[in-house]
C-alpha cells in the first residue's frame, strides 16, 4: 500500500512516511482502510446485481425491467468508471442534466433509489466500497436526502 499525503501524493520524506503511516493505524482503528486492488466497473457490477435480483427472484418482474432500464441510462453516464472513483457530484451531475431534459423530481429520486441498490450490494454485501456516493448522504446515514439542486 502506498504512503500518501493528504494532497494524495507520493510522500518524499521520512517525516511524511512517518506521518502517512500514523494516518494508516489511525484508518485501521477506525476500520475504514481503503479496499485494496481494482473494484468492479460500474456496468459489469450492475449487470450482476441485475442477474442475481433475477435468479433470486426476490423482486417482481416489471421492477427487475424497471430496474435494468434505469441501470442502463446510469451506466451509460458512468462509462467505464470503477465503484470505488464514483463520486457524489457524478451522481449530482446526472441528475441535474435529467432535470434539464424534463425528468420531473419524482423520476429522479427513483433514479437514485435504483442507483442506491447497486451500491448498497457493493457496500454491505461485497464489501466494493466504503461510502455510498450519493449527494446528501452523510458516512452514517442509512436515508438519501435530498440537496438543494432537486
Amino acid at each position: 500500500m502506498p504512503l500518501l499525503n493528504p494532497e494524495g501524493n507520493a510522500v518524499e520524506t521520512v517525516p511524511q512516511a512517518l506521518a502517512g503511516l500514523a494516518r494508516l493505524h489511525t484508518q485501521r482503528a477506525d476500520d475504514n482502510m481503503p479496499v485494496l486492488g481494482r473494484t468492479s466497473i460500474f456496468s459489469d457490477y450492475a449487470d450482476n446485481y441485475l442477474a442475481l435480483i433475477k435468479a433470486a427472484k426476490i423482486k417482481k418482474a416489471g421492477t427487475i425491467a424497471k430496474e435494468a432500464a434505469v441501470l442502463k441510462k446510469w451506466k451509460n453516464h458512468f462509462g467505464g468508471i470503477r465503484l470505488d472513483k464514483l463520486r457524489p457530484g457524478m451522481v449530482a451531475s446526472f441528475l441535474n442534466r435529467s432535470l434539464a431534459t424534463g425528468v420531473d423530481k419524482r423520476t429522479a429520486h427513483l433514479d437514485i433509489i435504483i442507483l442506491r441498490n447497486v451500491l448498497k450490494q457493493a457496500r454491505d454485501e461485497d464489501e466494493l466500497i466504503k461510502e455510498l456516493p450519493l449527494p446528501g448522504l452523510t458516512k452514517n446515514s442509512k436515508r438519501s436526502r435530498p440537496n438543494a439542486s432537486f
